[in-house]
């Protein structure tokens, strides 16, 4: 890609929401672009369109190479600015996924007239499913196992298409499909909370989709996840072995399509072979979690149909089995060979069955034996070490842990043995705040032959440990693995995928994509509660996330309603000084003080502390984190000897167990900074501010707590008259917004804030104001017009305005 359309392409991911062309170009009819040139693209004809865009094909007139391509554009941009961020948003998903079955991304940008455009392979094809009927069944199951492997591939890149259907699979001459279309697909790891619209209907409304191919979910507007395009693939599997549609909805009103779609199960498609039927169906349950848990495995049951192998449709029974071998020996079991091949295929069965039996039998003795071992030496320990039960001398058991390393090392005979000892250990470890040795052991256990669920909870816990290092990338790739591999196990339902789902969404959150991290959660605690399940202790831990991801998108209130509505359950079963009470008290305490009631919060701190001290003892991280709290809620009462008391303990804590350079520790910093800040201490204030700057360079800090470090230090010099310092301070820290976190981030109008003070000490009240406004823009754009960071930036607003006498 040349440096120019590289160029194009960031500019048009930049522009905001605002109409990108003007009222003159909004009525053009579908070919009254050909011939036009847009970028280094002239417009031969229209080749396809739809309600939002239309597509040209077109050749370049530059003269660099020669190539036709598909030129897309929105129909009527200037119109709905949701259409334009879908545009924005398909290019994006086609610029990070490459695979041969989807058609590739060739250009992009915005035209010298500002039309936006987006540059494609041109596929010289024809739909799916009219090619696919036209061939033997062979080859039109290998053709769709090959829209599988891409399907596949964009939910490895966490995009769900949804909008699978035979004109978004075109087949070209040589028989090679490709997946266009990305216009309406979701990121399950978007940066809004809902990227979708309504399109209405009388009486009802249905999700942007095509009624024919969407799954129950899309059709009632519940969360949508990989399971749905599993569905749209089953739906094209019904089509190219019946020849129809599961059902028929040209002339149906919405209520008939969602009584079809989300009740009635339709027939079989009548394929002649029991197995494909089967495979069909499993694809079109109504529950997804029913369905083939991706495209992958929806694949891999058609490849065994295609070898002769059983599938995992249908139950493995013996005749089942028996019958399948014998449709692969057909020449072996001729004439008078039939029976004796039928006897001893029977009797291997047995055999099979017996052995089966047998080992069943061994490898549950040899898991109780291995527990035994385990459980001797390390339970007690183990519960010793865990902040969720007895609270105890965390020296002692740290001792004891390490002995217990020095017993799993002496093992190497008992290799599963040893490796779960190493695991149990590892969480203990990290349950002490000792991630360093935690890590150490988990990823020694993990390399031993630990069972898959052992292993998966492992993966689970080192992803936790890597977070709380501040190793967030790293966090979040384990994090994700281990959620799609316990989700293809257990299904989404299972409380293991619910926690693992909650450690991702928890990276998430930390690296700036609050909104993915809501989206994860919500579905994880409606998984978990569903056809009205109690809610218990691990649907509880999920609330309690999805609360603090609320207070960080800055929906304070609805996370105080959540704290206040999950804390009553949790001491009923778990009692008043369970660590996940002190937990949910802490965060309960957050949304207060965001709320304005720092009196409120500083009660639920305490209570918090009181708890956390008991169960981890005085030198714990999160121990640590509840002293910060404390401190910014006595500082936003003027309680400055106390706040900076607390806080300087907190700091001590986490220099000892997570090193000097850490992102925690850099937070540390900077609420001392924004104390001295309150008290008026420019110069401590500033000293503070630089040093948050070095231990977050150091320990790599995600760009939204970077930014307010480098805010703060831009202010504090700026009120001690360095405008070069600050000047630059300021500048780094709105770049660094920009490109780290989503538009509408608070971060980006703490930068503006930032900006807006270095002006004003420098006579730009005009620069100010303007940074300013959008300072409020912004926070009440994120929080509402009520919010007291709304209030906070609309004084400073007036008091500018004020100095330049406009008030």
């Amino acid at each position: 890609m040349t440096r120019r359309s590289r160029h194009d392409i960031e500019a048009f991911l930049e522009a905001g929401a605002e109409p990108i062309i003007g009222p003159a170009l909004a009525g053009e009819p579908a070919d009254g672009l050909s011939g036009e040139l847009i970028g280094p693209w002239r417009l031969l004809r229209p080749i396809g369109e739809g309600g939002m865009s239309i597509v040209y094909l077109a050749e370049r007139a530059d003269g660099e190479y020669a190539a036709q391509v598909a030129v897309k554009l929105l129909r009527h941009p200037g119109r709905d600015t949701s259409l334009a961020r879908r545009f924005r948003m398909e290019r994006q998903i086609l610029a990070d996924l490459t695979h041969p079955h989807i058609a590739r991304i060739v250009d992009g940008g915005v035209g010298e007239t500002g039309w936006p455009y987006l540059v494609m392979e041109h596929v010289d094809g024809e739909p799916f499913t009219t090619w696919a009927l036209r061939r033997p069944r062979a080859e039109r199951l290998r053709a769709f196992r090959d829209v599988c492997a891409a399907v596949h591939h964009a939910h490895r890149h966490l995009v769900v298409h949804r909008d699978l259907k035979p004109s978004n699979i075109l087949v070209g001459p040589d028989g090679a499909v490709k997946l266009l279309d990305f216009g309406i697909a979701k990121l399950l790891d978007a940066d809004a909370a809902d990227t979708g619209f309504t399109v209405p209907f009388t009486g009802t409304g249905l999700r942007l989709m095509t009624p024919e191919y969407a799954a129950p979910e899309q059709v009632r507007g519940e969360p949508i996840t990989t399971g749905t395009d599993v569905y749209a693939l089953g739906v094209l599997l019904y089509e190219i072995l019946a020849g129809r549609r599961p059902y028929e909805l040209a002339q149906a009103a919405p209520a008939e399509i969602e009584d079809r779609v989300c009740r009635r199960d339709p027939p079989p498609p009548g394929s002649g072979d029991p197995d494909l039927d089967t495979i069909c169906l499993k694809a079109l349950r109504k529950e997804p979690a029913a369905r083939y848990a991706g495209a992958d495995e929806l694949a891999a049951d058609l490849a065994r149909h295609a070898e002769g192998l059983p599938v995992t449709a249908r139950p493995a029974t013996v005749g089942y089995r028996v019958g399948k071998f014998v449709r692969r020996n057909r020449a072996a079991v001729a004439g008078g060979l039939v029976v004796a091949m039928l006897a001893t295929a029977f009797a291997i069965s047995s055999v099979r069955q017996a052995a089966a039996t047998a080992r069943a039998r061994d490898k549950a003795e040899d898991e109780a034996l291995r527990a035994t071992a385990v459980t001797g030496f390390l339970l007690d320990l183990f519960r010793a070490g865990d902040p969720r039960q007895a609270g105890t001398d965390t020296l002692q058991v740290a001792d004891l842990l390490a002995r217990g390393l020095d017993q799993a090392d002496a093992l190497a005979g008992q290799p599963a043995v040893q490796a779960e000892m190493r695991l149990v250990v590892g969480r203990a470890y990290s349950r002490l705040g000792r991630y360093p040795e935690g890590e150490a052991a988990l990823r020694a256990g993990l390399a031993g032959p630990v069972a898959a669920a052992q292993g998966l909870t492992g993966q689970v816990e080192l992803a936790e440990n890597l977070l709380a290092q501040g190793r967030v990338e790293e966090a979040e790739a384990m994090a994700r693995e281990a959620a799609a591999r316990q989700e293809a196990r257990g299904g989404p339902e299972d409380p293991a995928t619910a926690r693992a789902v909650g450690v991702w969404g928890a990276t998430l959150a930390a690296s700036g994509r609050e909104a993915a991290a809501e989206s994860l959660l919500v579905m994880a605690v409606g998984n978990l509660t569903r056809d009205g399940r109690p809610v218990d202790r691990e649907a509880l831990v999920i609330m309690n996330n999805l609360a603090d991801i609320r207070i960080k998108l800055g929906k304070d209130a609805e996370a105080r309603d959540l704290l206040a509505e999950i804390l009553p359950r949790q001491r009923e079963i778990l009692g008043s000084d369970h660590y996940d009470v002190a937990s949910t008290l802490n965060n309960l305490a957050v949304a207060n003080r965001r709320l304005g009631d720092p009196a409120a919060a500083e009660s639920l701190y305490v209570a918090s502390l009181a708890i956390k001290r008991k169960r981890l003892g005085d030198d714990h991280p999160d121990v640590a984190r509840t002293l910060d709290n404390l401190g910014i809620a006595l500082g936003m009462q003027a309680k400055y000897d106390a706040a900076e008391e607390n806080f300087m303990a907190a700091l001590r804590i986490r220099e000892r167990t997570l090193g000097e350079n850490h992102p925690s520790v850099a937070r540390n910093w900077n609420n001392l900074a924004v104390l001295m800040m309150r008290k008026g201490d420019d110069a401590r204030s500033a000293a503070y501010s630089a040093r948050a700057v070095a231990v977050g360079r150091a320990a790599e800090t995600a760009p939204a707590d970077m930014v307010g470090n480098l805010t703060n230090l831009a202010i504090s010099s700026a009120s001690l008259g360095r405008l070069d310092e600050a000047g630059a301070a300021a500048d780094e820290a709105w770049r660094l917004a920009q490109s780290g976190t989503p538009p509408g981030h608070p971060v980006r109008a703490m930068a503006l804030a930032g900006l807006a003070e270095v002006h004003l000490r420098a006579g730009r009240l005009a620069e100010a104001d303007s940074a300013q406004t959008r300072v409020v823009a912004l926070f009440a754009q994120r929080y509402g017009d009520h919010h007291p960071a709304v209030a906070t930036a609309a004084v400073r607003t007036a008091r500018l305005r004020l100095a330049q006498g406009r008030l």
